[in-house]
């Protein structure tokens, strides 16, 4: 992978949203796992593009 940090950042991302699902009974669960692929996403399109 050329830009680690990329990996590492969705990987952050996704084990916060588990940990805020388990701990936080009142968060509804789509909502954060909207959030969070919608992040995953933006930070896959910025990070894993090709430099130009």
């Amino acid at each position: 992978m050329k830009y680690p940090w990329v990996g590492l950042s969705i990987l952050i991302i996704w084990l916060v949203g588990a940990i805020i699902g388990i701990a936080r009974k009142d968060v509804r669960i789509e909502y954060l796992l909207t959030l969070i692929l919608l992040s995953t996403l933006i930070l896959g399109f910025v990070g894993f593009r090709s430099p130009k």
